[in-house]
Formats: structure tokens, sequence, C-alpha cells
């Protein structure tokens, strides 16, 4: 090369960076410069509240993007090629003739003439014929039209090869990416997909074609055409809909690279369509089941119809432009702003093209025409009915707003939040969004805002112009509405194909800058290496802006909690199991899990061959009281909500229990299925025959399962008595009266008191406990128990209303209103045994107040809480505690009270006034953590009930005589105080509340330190050692501890009901329990000889026993107060014999059970609460240690109930809980609320 050619080589670089180059290269950098800014600021949670980015940091990236915006607009002006000019229109300028415009006007007079007929019983005939009329102008002036003349000018561009491959593997980029993970992003179809289902499912099934819905406010039903078309064609599933909206994204792709093409060539056209292609915005809607995901591919064809229809002259284009338009104003309401667009774009070549309504006026006229035409159906309809036609507007309208506030500001925040929603902050709706994220991510919003700064720079140009009057009006729909929600990315979707063009045009205008860079002087060999790096480099340039995009969509947006709950995962999940099982089960749902009372839109479609489900009603449904056909039952219950689980368990012990998980590994929802043989054993009554003055029964059995008819059998010859017991199902609220037919003479009681025969009693609906006493003087008699009340006549008590388990005294009278502010009659009054929003009874707004009294186990401050949707207040005592009152969505509100120790008047006040609608009520004892309210601390209304206390209600048999013990009782006795150490406090040896203690075989001994949430270690001396404040998971309440023979430590967590397992060092070693194990506040551990492990289910009334491995074994006991059942044990010991030793704390005794869980007998116990309840140490002779906290004193029992010893008082422990045996040396014991650990030496009295 010569000095003359090397020359040049080094000058031309130089000129090409003047030319183009560094303007568009600067604008990128300050582009990608503003918007870091703009995210830094939006992610401000991760700033210092007074960093200058969260107040200036959106001002100076708006001032970099205007700078670089200007330099983007002075760029394109450098690389401007010649074919960048506006392309002439091809059609001649030939006058049009009258005879082809007559028929166009003839059809837009009767279009308009056809909309304007009314709906009547003559009147839809007088409209289909106007509408033909239109329909032959129309094609009359296609005809007349037919041989106009023909393309002229510059022969038509070609599509390359490369670029037809470039296209298709756009497109099929596209598809994939739509189709990927398609089952578990979105995670389900909610509500709105949901009833576009139901909708187009009425419209298969009926086989109508209406021209509208009133679902979901209102909107034409195009979709919902298309949504039936699926469904005949693939079936009724979630997939054929989710389908449609695919091809729809897919198509939207493709026109935007057609118009593109047409109105910006083809490398720009082909970056769009990637721009579109890879955005998680379309992506998103691609997906949904939104009519909306019709609009971006309805404008875009219909402007690109419209340009060529302006550019050609044929008269089919604007047939075609006019159809696109009938078609996007048969879908989404939004639409109906979009033929502004068209317009706005006809006025713009009207003054920027010379000569341009001469030569399109008949066909623009054509255009109007044949939209009035395909109109007709919608139009009768908006003018017959103008109230449902304009109803989702004037629900959304923002001039409303304006008019309510007497503020333009709401009008200014739409201005700011639309304008930017692209770049800064997005939609804030789950549903919509990945909350907050703007709708571009960084590389297509800083092309996009360079883009918008070309197209200023070029707005005489229609193409350029066109694409901003595009944008905005696509803006206008979100603009014009209400603020509450700005921005609202589902009325603006019309803007995205304008922005990916906008930013394919950038993009495309930067490629140029790079490539003169490389032409300007170089060699052709050169220029043709530049030409393709600068190829790769885009390419780099789409991929990294779809990794990023699929990463946000695909990682973050699926895994947002958020997003995940709002598609309602588990009621898809629901429906598909509802589906799978057929007629073989009743579905009983938690209210909780259905979108709307009284029935699911999701579970309705998901399940919609599936048999019948109803809501379920705690009272009514637990137990079942449906006939026991040949189909089983199954519960379905929200995840919250297990503490429903020990009481199912307690029914039906074999029913098969299933945890649903959500996609982050915890609870959504529990199955609990029951066959009809289950159901059949729960009815009936327990029946104890005696025979004369026995105490001990001959026989016992479950009977009465028909109702309550029963004949005495011939064995045992009489006379004997037989005690009935169980539970009395009453149906509604109201007056009662019962007799008997029978020889001989009975006594009934009712939730402990008795009834006169005859006698009406008002009964609450609700399960109330029975006790029915008949002496037999014969064989043969025949009993029968009669009732009549509030909707029956006079009949024998059913099998539906008898059952053999007591009914708990626990939970709260309940006044169901039918306005939410609690005034009028109720609808209903019943005994809520828990304490949800039960929306089961009424539908709409309603109003709920729980009555009855509250157990406070010490004196002291009670920190109450509420958390509702909507409002709650809560009272103890006549005041106000609590107010979480009005009209909201969720939310938690809580106060404080002083309460001396013993039971409290409580009332709760519920208000639903639309929408969701949830309650729960939590506590915080004193030193304790704040838990939900347990139901075990409630009881009914004392007057409901006419006793002291209703624990007591339902009396125990009289108790068996305890055989005598076989071992030789050893002579210990509590000696001296060995060392005493804590008190209050969180630190280092300091205690809240020590409520579990175990000792190892090296004389460690372990605290279950409650209040502070964690386990400390000591050495026999009451050194600390170590603190563990967490397993897998932090601490919640640990309870209780025990010490296997191993030296491994059990922690048992009270509040998530695991049993954790860690080395003597603190090695967390794992758990077992939980959810799967039904426990419900759990106080006890206890371990046997053979390391098996047993817990005391204090709110599940029962023992549950697991392997020296943590697997379940089963479970002992059921709640009541007869012979081997439990009410609110709080602990349990085993002796080297496999005997076992329960405090069975609310009904005052100690139950002794053999080695096969047989009830052997009882003794009598001081009175305790269940939080703070008595615990057992076990002493090698078989006799035990227990604590008496209510009396501050220490016992000691052999194991036939005498009484061994007593020590402590007042004065030495206060509410003393656990104990633990150091061998048969030393004794520990846990004072609770003096918050420390004694050790007492054991003496043997000679």
């Amino acid at each position: 090369m010569d000095d003359r050619n090397a020359a040049q080589d080094a000058s031309g670089p130089s000129q090409a960076v003047r030319k183009g180059f560094a303007p568009a290269f600067g604008a990128v950098l300050l582009g990608l410069a503003a918007q870091v800014l703009l995210d830094l600021a939006r992610r401000g949670e991760y700033l210092p509240p007074t960093h200058w980015l969260l107040s200036t940091g959106p001002w100076v990236a708006l001032a970099l993007y205007v700078v670089a915006a200007a330099l983007a607009a002075l760029a394109s002006r450098r690389t401007q090629q010649a074919g960048d000019a506006l392309p002439a229109p091809e059609a001649q300028s030939v006058p049009y003739r009258a005879r082809e415009l007559a028929p166009a006007i003839l059809a837009i007079a009767a279009g308009i003439l056809a909309m304007v007929v009314r709906s009547g019983h003559s009147a839809p005939v007088a409209a289909w014929a106007l509408a033909g009329l239109a329909l032959a102008g129309v094609l009359g002036s296609i005809w007349l039209g037919r041989n106009r003349p023909g393309p002229g000018g510059a022969p038509r561009s070609r599509v390359a090869l490369a670029e037809l491959f470039a296209i298709t593997l756009i497109l099929l980029a596209a598809t994939a990416l739509r189709a990927h993970l398609l089952d578990r992003m979105p995670s389900g179809i909610f509500f709105d997909e949901a009833q576009n289902g139901m909708d187009a499912l009425q419209i298969l099934e009926e086989g109508t074609h209406p021209v509208w819905s009133d679902s979901l406010s209102g909107r034409p039903t195009l979709h919902l055409h298309l949504l039936a078309g699926a469904f005949r064609l693939l079936g009724v599933r979630v997939f054929p809909m989710r389908l449609v909206s695919i091809v729809l994204g897919v198509l939207a792709i493709a026109a935007v690279y057609r118009l593109g093409r047409s109105l910006l060539g083809g490398r720009a056209a082909l970056l769009a369509a990637a721009f579109l292609a890879l955005s998680r915005f379309h992506l998103h809607y691609s997906r949904l089941v939104f009519e909306a995901a019709m609009t971006p591919f309805l404008i875009t064809m219909a402007l690109f119809f419209l340009w060529r229809a302006t550019r050609r002259g044929r008269w089919w284009d604007y047939v075609l432009c006019a159809a696109m338009m009938a078609a996007g104003l048969y879908t989404y309401v939004s639409f109906r702003l979009l033929p502004l667009v068209l317009v706005l774009f006809c006025v713009h070549l009207v003054f920027s093209e010379r000569g341009f309504l001469r030569r399109n006026l008949p066909g623009l006229l054509l255009c109007v025409a044949t939209l009035a035409l395909l109109l007709v159906p919608l139009g009768r309809f908006a003018w017959s009915n103008p109230e449902r036609f304009l109803n989702r507007l004037n629900e959304v309208s923002l001039a409303a707003e304006v008019r309510e506030t007497g503020s333009w500001r709401p009008v200014l925040k739409n201005v700011v939040g639309y304008l930017t929603m692209y770049n800064y902050r997005g939609d804030q709706n789950n549903i919509m969004n990945l909350p907050g994220e703007p709708g571009f991510g960084l590389i297509a919003g800083v092309f996009l805002v360079l883009g918008a700064g070309i197209c200023l720079a070029r707005w005489r140009d229609p193409r350029y112009a066109g694409l901003l009057l595009w944008f905005g009006a696509g803006l206008l729909p979100g603009a014009l509405t209400h603020s509450i929600e700005t921005p609202h990315s589902t009325r603006v979707i019309a803007s995205l194909p304008a922005a990916c063009l906008m930013a394919g045009l950038a993009l495309r205008e930067l490629w140029r800058a790079v490539l003169q860079l490389a032409d300007a002087g170089a060699s052709a060999r050169r220029a043709r290496r530049w030409r393709c790096a600068s190829a790769g480099v885009v390419a780099a340039i789409l991929l990294a802006a779809g990794v990023a995009d699929y990463q946000a969509y695909f990682v973050r947006q699926a895994r947002h909690p958020g997003v995940y709950a709002g598609f309602e995962p588990a009621a898809n999940r629901i429906g598909r199991l509802i589906e799978a099982w057929g007629p073989r089960y009743q579905v009983l749902v938690s209210p909780g899990l259905m979108h709307v009372f009284p029935e699911d839109t999701v579970l309705c479609f998901v399940a919609h061959n599936a048999a019948e489900y109803e809501a379920l009603d705690y009272v009514a449904h637990i137990p079942y009281k449906g006939p026991a056909a040949n189909r089983g039952v199954a519960y379905i219950l929200e995840a919250r909500y297990q503490v429903v689980l020990p009481i199912l368990r307690q029914w039906y012990p074999q029913g098969v229990l299933e945890t649903h998980h959500n996609q982050f590994g915890g609870a959504l929802f529990y199955t609990f299925r029951i066959t009809p043989d289950e159901v059949l054993a729960a009815r009936g009554l327990e029946g104890s025959y005696y025979a004369g003055a026995g105490e001990a029964p001959i026989l016992a059995r479950r009977e009465l399962r028909e109702g309550f008819t029963w004949r005495a059998d011939p064995s045992p010859a009489p006379p004997w008595r037989v005690v009935w017991r169980g539970s009395l199902y009453v149906p509604a609220y109201g007056r009662y009266a019962f007799d008997l037919e029978g020889p001989g003479e009975a006594k009934l009681t009712l939730n402990g008191e008795a009834v006169a025969w005859g006698q009406e009693s008002v009964l609450p609906k609700g399960l109330h406990a029975l006790t029915l006493e008949y002496a037999v003087g014969s064989a043969g008699e025949t009993l029968s128990l009669y009732w009549r009340g509030t909707g029956l006549e006079r009949q024998v008590v059913p099998a539906e209303a008898l059952y053999a388990l007591e009914a708990s005294p626990h939970g709260l009278e309940a006044a169901y209103y039918r306005k939410p502010d609690w005034t009028g009659p109720p609808a209903a009054i019943q005994l809520d045994p828990l304490i949800f929003s039960n929306c089961f009874l009424l539908e709409g707004m309603f109003g709920i107040i729980w009555r009855g009294q509250v157990f406070a186990p010490q004196e002291g401050a009670y920190l109450l809480g509420a958390e509702s949707d909507d409002g709650s207040r809560l009272y103890i005592d006549g005041d106000l505690v609590v107010d979480n009152g009005g009209a909201h969505g969720e939310m938690y509100v809580e106060g404080t009270v002083r309460l001396a120790q013993g039971w409290h008047d409580i009332e709760v006040k519920y208000a639903q006034e639309g929408g969701g609608m949830s309650l729960t009520l939590y506590w915080q004892p004193p030193g304790g953590q704040r838990e939900r309210l347990p139901e075990s601390h409630l009881r009914y209304p004392i007057a409901q009930w006419g006793v002291e206390d209703v624990a007591q209600a339902a009396q125990p048999a009289p108790p068996a005589p305890l055989p005598p013990s076989s071992a030789e009782m050893q002579p210990f006795t509590l000696g001296p105080l060995v060392v005493q150490w804590g008190k209050e406090g969180s630190r280092p040896g300091e205690f809240s509340q020590p409520r579990g203690l175990g000792v190892d075989s090296q004389g460690r001994v372990y605290v279950a330190d409650s209040g502070n949430a964690r386990v400390q270690v000591f050495d026999g001396e009451g050194r600390f050692l170590a603190s563990w404040d967490e397993a897998d998971r932090p601490f919640e309440v640990p309870w209780d501890i025990a010490v296997t023979a191993q030296d491994e430590v059990l922690v048992l967590d009270a509040g998530p009901n695991w049993i954790y397992r860690f080395s003597a060092k603190g090695k967390y070693l794992g758990k077992f329990g939980g959810p799967e194990a039904q426990l419900y506040q759990p106080r006890g551990l206890s371990l046997d000889a053979e390391g098996n492990i047993y817990v005391a289910d204090t709110g599940g009334h029962r023992l549950v026993a697991f392997d020296a491995a943590g697997q379940l074994i089963g479970a002992l006991g059921s709640q009541g107060s007869g012979r081997g059942q439990l009410l609110e044990p709080t602990d349990v010991g085993l002796d080297a014999a496999g005997e076992t030793f329960v405090v069975d704390n609310s009904n005052r005794r100690i139950q002794r059970w053999d080695r096969f869980g047989a009830y052997v007998g009882e003794w009598s116990i001081p009175v305790a609460n269940a939080y703070n309840g008595p615990h057992l140490a076990m002493l090698p002779d078989g006799s035990f240690f227990i604590t008496t906290p209510e009396l501050n004193e220490i016992w000691r029992y052999s194991p036939s109930g005498e009484l061994l010893g007593q020590w402590g008082g007042t004065g030495e422990f206060r509410v003393p809980t656990d104990l633990a045996l150091d061998g048969d040396k030393y004794l520990y014991v846990a004072d609770t609320l003096q918050h420390q650990v004694h050790k007492y030496e054991l003496v043997l009295r000679p």
C-alpha cells in the first residue's frame, strides 16, 4: 500500500468518528449510566434513607437521558442514508370517480343506520337488511376500483435469504420462550383467566354467539369465541387457552417485523422483532389468558395495512385495516381509544405528503364504511345498553377521581407514571408483572429512549412521527384511568410494539455508525470483517438483553412469592385433585382457599368435570354429618389452619393425611381423606354397661349408629344399667325439647346440665356433650330418644345427630349477622370450636360476634392481637383492647391488658365488607412468645351452661380401682438444696420462663429457656457452658427436653411442633414431627426404656409415639373424659415395665395405662392450667415426682396413686413446671416464674 492510501486509511476512521460513531457511542454510554441510576434509585431499600440517589438520582438520570437522546438524534442525522427517505406512493395520482366513491358512501350510510336501529320484534330484520346493504356497498366499491393503476415508481425490495433466516430464527426462539416451563410459570390460572375460561365454556356448551359478556365488568366476546374454538379442538383445559395467547404473541412479533420493514427497513424490523420476542413484558402477556393479548397484533396489523394502502392504493388493504380495527374493538375495552392512532397518522400524512387526501379519500371512506359495517352488532348493543357498554370505563375513569379529590395531581401522577414505566417503575400488580420492575430491561430501556430521541428529530417524517403518536396513544388508556393502579401494564399494552420499533431503530443507528467506522477508508476484506464483527456485537447485545429478561422472568418473577401466590396455586392444584378424585369423594374445601363465595371460579373451571364440592363449615362438617353412602369424604384445609388436623385425627384415626407443598417447600394446603366406613364409625354413642352398682363396666361398645332406638340384649340378665356418652349435634339455634319412650327411668344431661323431659331448652347450633343413663329392668326393653325443635317435628334423634366423641368445651359462641355493623337479629348462632372468619354461613358483607371466656394462666400483662381482613375488635372484660376496625386488607393490630390469673370474659367482633376475608387472634402471655390464641384457653359462655367450669361439664365414669404396686417403694425424700441459678433476663445464665429440663450421662443440664427462644447448657453446678438458639430454623417456643441413652438431646418446639435432635455439643442432627404428625401445642416429651419417644399432644388431646429414629408409630387416646380419653395432657412418663402415666391435665387426673395402652386406673391431682401444666420425673422404682404448679409444690406418687410425699410451697417455688432426674441422686426443678433452676439431692430415709 502506498503512502497516499495509508494516509487515507489513517484519516478515514477519524472522519467516521466525527461523522456519526462518537455521538452514537456517547449516547449509549450516557443512556446506560442513566438507566443504572434509575435502577439504583428504584431499589432504594438497599440504600440509606438519606442517600442522594433516592431523591436526586431520577433527576440526574433524566438529564443524562435528555443528552443521550440528543446525541442519538445527532448521530442518526450523520448516519442517515439515501434509502431512509420517505418512499413515494406507488400508485399514480389518478382522480377518483364518483361511481367508485358512491358505493362506499352508501356503505357508510347503511352501516350507521344499522347501528341506529334499536332491537325489537322487527328491528333485527331491518338491521340485518341494512348491514347487508352496507356489505354490498363495500364489495361494490372494491369491484369498481379493481382497475385502478397498479404500482409504479421504484421496485419493491425483496427479502434477502439471510433476513428470512433471521426472522425465522427469531420467531422460533419466541415460540420456544413462550412455551418454556408453561406448566410452572405462571403457577396456575387466576380469577380473571378462569372467568374467561368459564365464559368461553358457556359459549361452547350453549352454542350461542353473544357479542357482549357482562362478566369482569363487561367486554366484547371475540377473544372468548377464540377460546371456545380452542376448547372444541383441544378440550376444555388450561393449555388450549394459553396456546391461544402464545399464537397471538408470536403473530404480533411477525406483525412488528412486517410493519417495521415497511417503515424502517429490514435491519430495524429484525431488531424490533427481536426486542419484542425477548421482552419479559410481552413474554408474560403471551401466556396470560387476557383479551388484551390480542392488542399488539391487531393494532400493528391495522397500521401495516393502512400504511400499505397509502403506498400502493389497493382498496383491499383499506378493508383489511378496517377488519383489524374492528377485531380489536371486539376485544379489549381500552382498544376503543386506539383508532386515534390511525386518525393522527393520517392527519400527519395529510400535512406532510402532497396530494395524500386526493389519492386516498375513496379508500379511507371505504375503510370507515367497512369498519361501520363490521361494528353493527356491537354498535346495536351499545345503543341499546349504554350503561353496560360504558360500565368499565365509568369504573376506572380518571375524571371521577379528579372530581373526588378536587385536584389535578392524579393526572400528573398518571402522566409521569406511564411515561417512565418502561425505564423506571413498572406495574406493581403481582399478576401483571414482577412488582415494580420496569417494562423493559437495561438494554431495551436505553435504546427505547434513544429511539424516541431519533423520532423526535425526524418528526416531519410520518413514519417516525407515527411511532411517537402510536406510543403516546398507546399510553393514553392508562393515563385516562384512575391513578390507584398506575402504571397498569395491561391498559397500555398497545404501546409495546411502538416501543420495540423505536428501540430497534436506535440499535440500527448504532449499528450503522459502527459500519461507517468500518467502511471509512478500509479495504474490502477489512470492511467485511468489520461488518461480521458488528453483526456479532449486535447479536451479543440482543443475547444479553434476552438472557437478562429470561433471568428476570423465569427466575426472579417465577420465584417471587407474591407472583406465585397471585396465580392461586392452591386453587389450581385443588381443582386438579378434585378432577382426579372424581365421584369417589364428597369434597369439602376450606373457605379461605376459595376466591369468591359461594364458588371459586378457578376451582369451577379447573375441576369443571368433577363431582360437586362445597365450602367447609367447621361446625357442620366436623365430624361429617352427611349420609355415609358409597363414597368417602375429602377435607381440604388451608396451611395456616393446621389446628384442624388434630381434630380430624381424633374423629377419624385412620384418615389419610397429605401435605401439598408450594414451590418454596412450605405447606400449601392439606388433604385429609376418610372412607365411608370411617364416616360410619364416628357415628353413635359409647355405651358402658354396669351390673347393679358396680363401678367397672361389664361391657363397653359403640352403638346407636342408626339413630337413638335401642333394644336391651337378653344377656347378661337384667337388672343392670347403661350409660351412653358422646355428642349431640344441634343443626340450628333454637328451642329444643326431649322425651323418652321406654319402660325404665332415664337421666339426660347436656353439657353437664340435667335436661327435664319435655321442657324446652335453648341450644346453639353445634356439638353438645351428651350423657344418658338408663336403668334396664328386663330383657327386650326398647328405648327411643325423641326430640323436637327449630325446623324439626317430633322424631327419633337420627344417626346424623349422634357422635361417639364427647364435644370439647373449648371455643366461643358465635352470632352471625347479615350486616357488617352487627345490627338486626342474628342469622345464626352456633358454637365455634375454631375462631376463623367463617364465610360459609353468609354471602357478601356480614358481621360475626364471638363471646365466651379466655383463661389467663398467670397474672401479668398480656399482649393480644388481631390480624384481619376486614375489620375486627377484641374486648376483655368489656374493655376494648384491640381496635382493628374499618374496611381494609389483611392488617395486624395489637394491644396490651393486665389480667389476673383465671377466666375473663372475651368478645371478638369481625366485619366483612367485601373482598378478601380472614381473622386470626394472637396472644403473648407474660414472658412468653407471640402465638395464635389457642382455643384450649377459650370456653363457651358460662351462662350458657349454668355450671361453674365448662371443662368439667362432661364427668368421667367412676375410676376403676388401681392394682397395688408390685415393686417396693424406695423411701426417697427431697434433700437439701444443692444449688440454684438464674434470674430473669436474656444474658447467658439468665432465663425467661424456663420450662423444660434434661440431664445427660455426664451431668450436663439442658434448659428450655422458652421466653428467650433458646436452649442453655450448664454443668451440674449451674456454670454456663453453651446456648443454642436454632436448629434448621430459629427456635420459636422450646418447651420440653429429653436426653437419650446416647446423650442425644431432643428439643420439643411447641411453636412449629417439631422435635429437634442435637448432639451433646449442640450439633444439629435432624428433626421429626411437624405438620405430618398433626401435633398441636404439645407440652411434654418423654422416652421409654427402648428409646421410643412419646409426646403429650396437649392441644390434640392424645399421646403421639415415635420410634428412636423419629418415625411415627401411632397415637393413643382421644378427646374426652372417659377412661382412656384425654383432655389437654401436659406430660407423660413410662416406667421400666412399659406402663404409661399420663398427666390428663384438664380432667385433673393421672391415668395409668399398661404397656399395650389399655386403661388401668386413675387418680385425681390438683387443678392446673395447660399452659403451665404439671410434668413428671420417673424414679427407678416406678414411682414419680410431679409438679403442682398452682400449689407451688412437688409431690411424689406410687404407681398405684398413693401420695408418698410433698415438698416446697409458695415461698420456695413460683409455678414449678418441669423436672429432671440425674439418676437417683439429684432432682432438677424448672421454677418458671422465678426464672430459676433448682438442684436438690435425693435422700433415702432410714
